[in-house]
């Protein structure tokens, strides 16, 4: 029932009914709330069992008796095809098993599918060292980040004082010296410091400071390559739409976008001539291959937030653009804090597109429209259940907290504690549903509840709010 109460989703129905069972599952397309009732519930052995991504084996205190690595390989994009898991990561997801005063031991199998293959994960994962560490610090948006980083805090204000810092690092270790015998550490810093300088995030003039808006750009931990793309995209489209304001986001570098598969490029190509007017930016040439096809794939994954804004089921979203619910949250979550960023900037530069871009960001935190922002800001309440609420006359935070219970408990199908719970949160005065009925006209429509009762659900059902 926790569960259920979380959200409003076919992945929180679908767990709910795990867990009844005994069993759960875990990966980034679960709510954190989610997330965390599993990782208490296997810790108190509420819990037997738990399928889990890669989520599950960093940094989170979930210790077990056995894990199993089901399958070695995942699918690279880089790479085209599947590739093998790296000797770190299969050793941290055996590092889960046996954990000292939890059990007395612990076992970890990796599974294989013949002989051959049984010799192979015996090389590759049980007798092999772990790989070399390498530093993050050599690609290029944490070396601005951190550069930034580092003016900003006052720890450097000169470029030998940046040199000193960065010589003690492993990536000054690791990368110092280019291929052709130059100073690899000095022309990265120097590349660096002109580019955060053009973009107006540093002044070097007597010694070398950040901006307001280089302050601002560092504290949000934002790429500064995606700080200016989101400057240059706001500055050029003053009253931004919300497909517009997606669009601009998936384009930085702090977003991962969705591939471009085939026989998309004709329908996206389409689709950007005719939305054209709604891009924060001019949209390129379909002669500059690279940049138009990356300019195509941020505009599939705004179209795919623009369908999660519009209240389009997830499971309909998934087949559409042939993703996993992990996927849409983790877009989701990506996009509402690049919009928050893009919010503050906008207020640092006072820009007239702050409203626009609030609005923009309410909308894909909850993945509602316009009209139900207030209403699915409740918590407890979501998308679905704000729909409902709003189709049974209750439209604000205002009207639900003085709302008649029984269309309350009608709107939320009979569900007594969910709606307990959702009337506590907006401030109603008396939310106990003792002796309340629900109000028939408030309920699903025939159909609906012939669907919730195919499912086997009933009312328990939170995919068909």
């Amino acid at each position: 029932e926790e569960i259920r109460d979380v959200s409003d989703t076919e992945t929180s129905a679908d767990l709910a009914d795990c867990v009844e069972k005994g069993a759960a599952f875990h990966h980034a397309g679960c709510a954190s709330e989610h997330r965390s009732l599993v990782e208490d519930a296997f810790r108190d052995r509420l819990i037997k069992t738990v399928c889990a991504t890669p989520t599950l084996a960093a940094g989170v205190n979930t210790p077990s008796r056995r894990v199993v690595v089901r399958d070695w390989r995942r699918y690279s994009g880089e790479a085209g095809g599947m590739q093998p898991l790296s000797v770190l990561e299969v050793h941290q997801m055996m590092g889960r098993a046996g954990r000292p005063g939890r059990d007395p031991y612990g076992e970890a199998l990796l599974l294989a599918n013949s002989h051959d293959e049984l010799d192979e994960l015996f090389e590759r994962y049980v007798w092999a060292d772990p790989e070399p560490v390498e530093s993050k610090l050599a690609r290029e948006p944490s070396m601005r980040t951190h550069l930034l980083a580092t003016v900003a805090s006052g720890f450097a204000d000169s470029r030998e004082a940046l040199l000193d810092f960065l010589d003690q690092t492993l990536y000054a270790t690791q990368y110092r010296q280019g291929d052709d015998g130059s100073d690899n550490l000095e022309r990265v810093v120097d590349e660096t410091l002109e580019y955060l300088d053009l973009n107006g995030f540093i002044d070097r003039d007597d010694r070398i400071e950040a901006t307001n808006l280089g302050h601002t750009v560092s504290r949000l931990y934002l790429d500064p390559m995606s700080a200016a793309e989101i400057i240059d995209g706001l500055r050029e489209s003053p009253d931004p739409t919300a497909m517009g304001l997606y669009h601009l986001v998936c384009r930085t570098p702090d977003m991962y976008e969705l591939y471009l598969r085939s026989g998309d490029s004709e329908e996206y190509t389409m689709l950007a001539y005719e939305r054209e007017a709604e891009f924060c930016g001019d949209l390129p040439s379909e002669f500059e291959e690279g940049r138009f096809e990356d300019w195509l794939s941020a505009l599939k994954t705004a179209r795919m937030l623009e369908d999660w804004a519009s209240e389009i089921d997830e499971d309909e979203i998934t087949e559409r653009y042939g993703v996993g619910p992990g996927d849409i949250r983790g877009k989701v979550d990506t996009t509402e804090w690049l919009l928050g960023a893009a919010e503050s900037l906008a207020s640092e530069l006072d820009l007239a597109s702050v409203p626009a871009i609030r609005e923009a960001r309410k909308r894909v935190q909850h993945g509602v429209g316009e009209e139900l922002i207030d209403l699915a800001g409740v918590r407890g309440v979501g998308r679905k259940r704000a729909r409902r609420l709003f189709d049974a006359g209750i439209e604000t935070r205002a009207d639900l907290r003085n709302a008649d219970k029984s269309v309350v408990l009608g709107a939320l199908r009979g569900r007594e504690k969910t709606a307990e719970n959702v009337l506590e949160a907006a401030g109603h005065q008396n939310p106990d549903m003792d002796d309340v009925t629900p109000d028939a006209e408030a309920r699903p429509d025939e159909e609906e509840e012939t669907e919730a009762a195919a499912d086997g659900q009933g009312q328990s059902s939170l995919g068909d709010f």
